[in-house]
């Protein structure tokens, strides 16, 4: 592999670890982005963090459920 192949991988791989960290770093160990694969079967993506009130309600614009 070439070093601009290597350069590319290298950063595509910190995305997701940059996130979690942010995350946890914002709301607290107990948050944060959880994946777990299991070849033939699938992959489970978790992503947990509160709910947040803002001018007295809750802002649940953004939750898909």
């Amino acid at each position: 592999m070439d070093s601009a192949n290597k350069a590319k991988q290298r950063l595509s791989n910190i995305g997701i670890p940059n996130v979690n960290e942010r995350i946890k770093l914002h709301f607290g160990e107990e948050y944060g982005i959880t994946i777990k694969s299991e070849v033939g079967v699938g992959t489970s993506v978790s992503l947990i963090m509160p709910l947040v009130e803002i001018g007295g309600h809750i802002d649940d614009k953004s939750i898909d459920c």
